[in-house]
């Protein structure tokens, strides 16, 4: 009976250890193409999750490539921010 629990303890604890590598591996594995793909153009006005410190939302967009520059509609100041924190924090499209 010794011998069958310790056989069963070892495939079990292989298998979930196998498992785990999978799921490592999978996770690693994501291609470009099942990333969302935002279709931002410049001059859109788009509308953040967080607001500027000067209360406003709604921001232009005023170049696109690897960084983002937009412009705030409230104040007027212009930052860049990465593209893939930019993607995050859209909200939606206003216009």
């Amino acid at each position: 009976m010794l011998i069958y629990t310790l056989i069963i303890y070892k495939y079990l604890k292989y298998n979930i250890f196998i498992g785990k590598i999978l799921l490592k591996k999978s996770n690693i594995s994501k291609s470009e193409s099942d990333r969302k793909i935002m279709d931002i153009t410049v001059g859109q006005i788009i509308q953040t999750k967080k607001p500027h410190p000067c209360g406003g939302d709604t921001w232009e967009v005023l170049r696109i490539g690897m960084d983002f520059k937009l412009k705030c509609l409230t104040c007027g100041r212009e930052v860049m921010v990465p593209r893939a924190k930019a993607e995050k924090s859209i909200k939606k499209i206003v216009k």
